[in-house]
């Protein structure tokens, strides 16, 4: 299959020769090429001031997808933080729900900055992409913070104030390290994968625990039922994103032939998008059940 690839990379080099404005892999820099080996056509010339670059948003080139399929998300997401936090009709605890859809407009519009300024320079490319990666612990903060507020309630806990303000610095802390190292590996720091895969893993066993024994604990079947859909949901996106990632689908199997229009990274921006609504739509409705409007 490589070797196939490597075939119609040459071919490809033909194809994308035709525009001054594109390079195939076998011209481009190793640093805007090394992460994806069967992406051989569509890649923006480096190097060129940044306003240039940032116009490219408007082109097509092989990050056309990644950086709409992410700015298009953050923009919603943000809104409606925006929609949630203003209504004077809820209460305090109904607006908890606004952490993760402003935690995810923030992960979705940093990913699409990153994609589009990545072709400027390679300082700028491991920057921006370590910016991103970072992000992703902010947005598994957001989800373990709701989690948390939501399992410690007065009801249950005499001591649901101090427990809380326990959640909090203990998710936050998590949160910083998390995306200190992540992001710092992404800039040269040496660390075994296998390490960010723990980081990541913990966070979301943090996120999900509370949640599951909120479902365990509830007397009401409607909140059991809530949390367990978006739960599948939510992780079931997210897996499914993981799975065209890892897998290189489709341009490992049709090399040169989606380059421009969207591959594996593209369709993991859609799944977790997907996910991050799901768990945006589960929290919003399982808060709104347990904390009726005041």
């Amino acid at each position: 299959m490589v070797e196939e690839s490597l075939k119609v990379g040459r071919r490809c080099c033909q194809w994308d020769g035709e525009d001054g404005e594109l390079d195939c892999a076998h011209k481009a820099p190793s640093w805007i090429t090394r992460d994806n080996k069967f992406l051989l056509r569509g890649y923006r010339k480096t190097g060129r001031p940044m306003l240039e670059v940032l116009g490219t948003a408007f082109s097509l080139h092989n990050e056309t997808f990644n950086i709409w399929s992410h700015a298009i998300p953050s923009a919603w997401f943000l809104a409606q933080t925006l929609r949630v936090v203003s209504d004077d009709q809820i209460g305090f605890m109904q607006k908890i729900p606004a952490m993760v859809s402003g935690a995810g407009g923030y992960l979705f519009g940093v990913s699409a900055f990153a994609h589009l300024v990545c072709a400027h320079g390679e300082r700028t490319n491991a920057v921006c992409f370590a910016c991103d990666k970072a992000s992703i612990p902010i947005f598994l903060w957001s989800c373990s913070m709701g989690s948390s507020m939501l399992y410690l309630r007065e009801e249950r806990f005499k001591s649901f104030s101090l427990l809380r303000k326990f959640a909090v610095v203990l998710n936050t802390a998590s949160c910083v390290c998390a995306s200190y190292t992540i992001g710092m590996s992404s800039l040269g720091w040496e660390m075994n994968n296998e390490v960010k895969v723990k980081i990541l893993a913990s966070q979301v066993v943090g996120g999900l625990l509370p949640a599951i024994l909120e479902m365990v604990k509830t007397t009401d079947p409607p909140v059991r039922n809530l949390i367990l859909r978006y739960a599948i949901l939510s992780c079931g996106w997210a897996s499914v994103g993981a799975a065209f990632f890892v897998a290189f689908f489709p341009e490992k199997y049709f090399p040169g032939i989606l380059d421009k229009l969207v591959y594996s990274h593209g369709a993991m921006h859609i799944c977790v998008a997907l996910s991050v609504l799901n768990a945006f739509r589960g929290y919003t409705k399982v808060f709104r059940r347990v904390y009726p409007r005041p």
